[in-house]
């Protein structure tokens, strides 16, 4: 799936190109005037629920949906260290990654068959599903 950025202010989504992306440095900003949000790279298909996750306080720094052509094709949304979830969708397990949480989950290593792309779009609206159904995170720990 091709990335796309997401601006975490304004909900805008930009494609790579026209941006000026300098990878020496971490904070990439929204080029909308008067915005000025922080962009974050974010996998196609889930779009709808990293920006769900982050407006209601669930930080993310990394996801992907997934690579039907990829010789590791596996689902994951990594959350900002300190960034705790409530509970797991389905087919999802929750590990520690560089202090970081780690949602994924892996569909098997082999040449990449129809049934591997449906369960990368499964995955993406289970995760939808998922975020939806979460509380704000101040909530979630009250």
């Amino acid at each position: 799936m091709s990335s796309k950025y997401l601006c975490l202010d304004c909900g805008e989504v930009y494609n790579s190109s026209g941006l000026n992306i300098n990878e020496l440095f971490d904070d990439i900003w929204c080029p909308k005037t008067n915005c000025c949000g922080n962009l974050i790279e974010v996998d196609e298909l889930l779009i709808p629920t990293i920006k769900i996750l982050n407006d209601k306080g669930y930080m993310t720094k990394f996801c992907c949906s997934g690579h039907y052509t990829g010789q590791h094709p596996r689902a994951y949304i990594t959350f900002y260290e300190g960034i705790d979830i409530p509970s797991v969708p389905n087919g999802f397990k929750k590990e520690m990654f560089n202090n970081c949480i780690c949602l994924e989950t892996t569909l098997p290593l082999r040449k990449p068959t129809i049934g591997d792309f449906y369960k990368i779009c499964d995955n993406a609206k289970t995760l939808l599903k998922w975020a939806n159904k979460l509380p704000y995170y101040e909530e979630a720990w009250e």
